[in-house]
Order: C-alpha cells, then structure tokens, then sequence
C-alpha cells in the first residue's frame, strides 16, 4: 500500500489582496509566503517518500462578503455593500478573478500541486459560510481552469456540497451547528427561495457586509472575534459606544427585525420593556451613551438589568439561544463572551460526538470557530478544529487587561497568527494523527497511544510543530463514501 496523508486546512479568508499601509483594509489573509511554503513542503515530501497527499480545503477558502463583485478592482475605492452582496454566479465569478488575482502566487502553489500520477496529490474545495458561492458551477470550473484541472488531471480537484466522509474521516466546516445566524436551510443547496438565481444571504453575512466591512480598519481585529455577538460582550466592558453601535447593527440585520423604527406597525416584541429599552438606545446621542457608560461601569445593578435586556433582545433578534441563558452569569460582560465562546465550541464537540457514534467515523475535523484544539470524545473517537490562518490571537484565556489594551492598541497584537492544519498519515497499518503549526522544518510528532477520556478534553499545538497521537493498527474501517 501507498504512503498516505490527508491534509486538512481551513478559514483562509482569501481577499482580494494588496494588504498594508494604504492598502486593502478587508484583506485579512497576509500569510501567502507561508502558505505556498506549506504547499511546496507537501510537494516535496510527496515526491521524495512517493506518498499520495490529498489537501482538503475545509470551507471559508474565501471572504467574498468582503471582496466587490464589480469588472475592476482598486483597494483604495470603496464600493457599496450592493456589490459585496452579490452571490450570483455572474457576481461570484467577478470576486473570484479579483482574490486569484490578489493571491497569484498562491494559486499557482496549488495549480503545481495536483498531480494524477504517482505519487497522486489531490485537492477537495468544501464550501462554509463565507463563500458558499463554491455551489455555482460557473465557480467550480473557474478554479478548475486556473488551476489547469482539466484532461488527466480533472480527478485531482473536485468539490463536495456539504463535507467529505471515506474511510472513517469526516470533515465539514461546522456553521450548520453553531449560531444560528450562520446556518443555511440547506447548505447543499444554498439557493435563495425566493430568487435562484441568488443564493440565501444569512443573517451573519448580511452583518459582516452593512457594517463590519465600515468599521474593520478602525478595529483590525474584529475579525478574530468568535461568535460575533461578542463584539458586544466584550465592547460593553471595554468600550460602550462600540458596543451600543454594534449591537443596533446586530439588531437591523437580525433573521428577526426588532428595532422599533425598522417594524413601527408590528413589531416583534412582545416584551414593551425590552421594546422601549431599544427605542432609548436608537434615540440616544453620544453625551447620554456617555452617561451610560460611566453608570454601567459603576452600578452592578444597572449592569446586570442592562446586561439582561441586551440578552433579551438578541434572543428574541435570533442572534442567540435562550436556552444558553440559564447556564450563564448576566453579571459581567466578559464572563458572557468567554461563555459564548465554549458554548460555540461545545456545540461542535456534541455534533462531532452524534457523527461518531456509529463506530465509522473515528476522526471529526470542523473549521468555522477559528478556534483551534483536539478533543478526545467519550466515543473513543477524536475531534479536531483545524483553527484559521487570519489574525485570531489566542485570547481564550485572555484576562481582562489584556482585552482591555486590545481595545486600546489593536496594532501591537495585529501579527497575532497560528498556521494550523490537520495531519492524518497512513503507512501501512499504522495511522498517525495531529493538529499542527506550519513553520520551518516542522515535522509531526512521533506516534502515541491516545487514551480517549469519558468527557471531551481539549489540547493545542505548540507555537510550532505538532500536537501528534497514533493510531495504531487499522483503526479506520469502512467508511462511507463521499
């Protein structure tokens, strides 16, 4: 049997390029040398171990809520959130020619990448939230073209419409489990109901387009804030205007629309106390939000009745789960956030644990969260995110200065990156797995024997390197095909 490795990246966020000073302020993928050099290192291996390497790109390759669908692009133009809204295929062909061209010399690592022969290295495009417009077919030939995956080598790319499961691997991006305003009807056919010809414009997206896209060069790190109510939560500790600003543009592209002034004649609150809480909130001007904030930060009471209507509102928008309530303390902003953040991941965790459990699937790997980790399941199999190669910066055990000098000096962690992709070798009857950090002369750890534990436990890597557990003898059954 052939050496094998599957590779898994995911959460690229590929713009349109042309990054820094004076640049492109939407562009969040700065890591195209270390990338290529990831591509070219498989390549090499590939060939010196004659080893068959199959990449999977596991959705969000993409940011098209963040690139125009308009015939030329300039980074110094800004362009109306109508273009970036377009997810035509027409419109989703114009974004793409403007990322392959922001990122050429990536393409080109992948396009010398695929190969049909021996040893084969193949590539598999999944699609996520932020660029589902991997469903129109016009897109899918358009990589196949550029890439040059045509002829006999047209079986080294292919795309799946929700996640590739074979040989006790399953891997899928992981928005259809998380917040809602992330999920689509039906991420296979993401088409939107009332116009096929478009596809369906989901709550968070709508976000990202009317108002993230604004405020992203004054706060860069906006980005690496998951889930993006958060923006909230910890805005209100750090900096209540933001808060408050971002919190009515959460509300306005709600899958439920609630601001009083946006439904005057049927609005969707029956709470009057929490429908008058907003209407105060749109009327306010900035003396009085300054007002606010100094209270908020004094009174615990007022805090925590405050805390509860912004709750209430995002619950009833759709932005959150009511359930998710109970198990949380209303006392202190940060607390909520860093809630939210385990109870976004936990959710993966419990999906990852459902498509285990029939004995097939030994190996789960999600993207999405950006949150990169191994979890050891109850079902004996293992969980792996596979992280992001944007700016996220590990602030999951961030203590409150720290998030309160992020809001102050966003530029000292904007080169806060963590190169992550998952590794999955087969040679013979051996398995070998680990979630690793490109960088140079990195190689996976050695194999060991997992010990699987009755609740799941989460690890990283290391700065460099690799997290690795063996999988030792043909653990890996039958698998479903994809």
């Amino acid at each position: 049997m052939n050496k094998q490795s599957t590779i898994v990246v995911s959460d690229l966020h590929l713009g349109a390029g042309h990054d820094g000073p004076g640049g492109n302020p939407l562009e969040d993928f700065t890591s195209d040398p270390e990338f290529n050099g990831l591509i070219q290192q498989l390549d090499a291996e590939s060939k010196a171990q004659k080893r068959d390497i199959h990449l999977i790109i596991d959705g969000d390759f993409l940011e098209m809520l963040q690139v125009p669908a308009t015939p030329t692009y300039s980074p110094w133009k800004s362009y109306p959130p109508t273009v970036y809204e377009d997810n035509s295929a027409a419109g989703s062909i114009l974004k793409l020619k403007h990322i392959m061209a922001g990122h050429e010399g990536l393409f080109s690592a992948l396009q010398a990448f695929l190969d049909p022969g021996a040893p084969r290295r193949t590539l598999t495009v999944l699609k996520g939230n932020h660029d589902p417009e991997w469903y129109w077919p016009a897109m899918q030939e358009a990589l196949r073209r550029r890439l040059e995956a045509v002829g006999s080598k047209a079986d080294c790319l292919r795309f799946l419409p929700v996640a590739y499961q074979q040989d006790g691997l399953y891997v899928e991006h992981g928005n259809q489990y998380t917040e809602q305003v992330d999920r689509f009807a039906n991420f296979a056919r993401p088409v939107d109901p009332e116009n096929p010809a478009r596809l369906e414009l989901l709550p968070g997206s709508r976000f990202v387009i009317e108002y993230f896209n604004d405020i992203e060069a004054r706060y860069p790190w906006i980005d690496g804030v998951h889930p993006v109510v958060n923006l909230i939560w910890y805005g209100l500790k750090f900096d209540f205007p933001f808060a408050i600003q971002t919190l009515l543009k959460l509300l306005a592209a709600a899958p439920i629309l609630i601001l009083p002034s946006l439904t005057p004649a049927d609005a969707h609150l029956s709470d009057k106390a929490t429908a008058a809480f907003l209407t105060d909130l749109e009327s306010a001007n900035r003396a009085n939000m300054k007002v606010q904030g100094v209270r908020y930060a004094a009174d615990a009471g007022f805090r925590r009745q405050f805390n509860r209507q912004v709750w209430q509102a995002l619950t009833a928008a759709g932005w959150l789960d009511e359930k998710q309530e109970q198990d949380i303390d209303l006392d202190d902003p940060f607390v909520i956030g860093q809630a939210l953040v385990a109870s976004s991941n936990d959710a993966l965790v419990r999906q990852a644990e459902a498509i285990s459990q029939d004995g097939q699937e030994k190996i789960v790997v999600f993207g999405h969260t950006h949150q990169p980790g191994v979890f050891h399941l109850a079902s004996g199999a293992t969980y792996i995110n596979s992280g992001t190669w944007v700016w996220r910066g590990d602030f999951s055990q961030a203590d409150e200065e720290t998030w309160r000098d992020l809001f102050a000096h966003p530029q000292k962690y904007a080169n806060q990156r963590y190169l992550t992709y998952v590794r999955i070798d087969q040679d013979g009857e051996t398995w070998q797995t680990a979630l690793c950090t490109f960088g140079a002369n990195v190689s996976p750890a050695p194999p060991v024997s997992p010990s699987p534990t009755p609740e799941p436990t989460p690890s990283q890597p290391s700065p460099s390197g690799c997290l690795g557990f063996g999988l030792l003898g043909k653990l890996f059954g039958r698998g479903k095909r994809a």
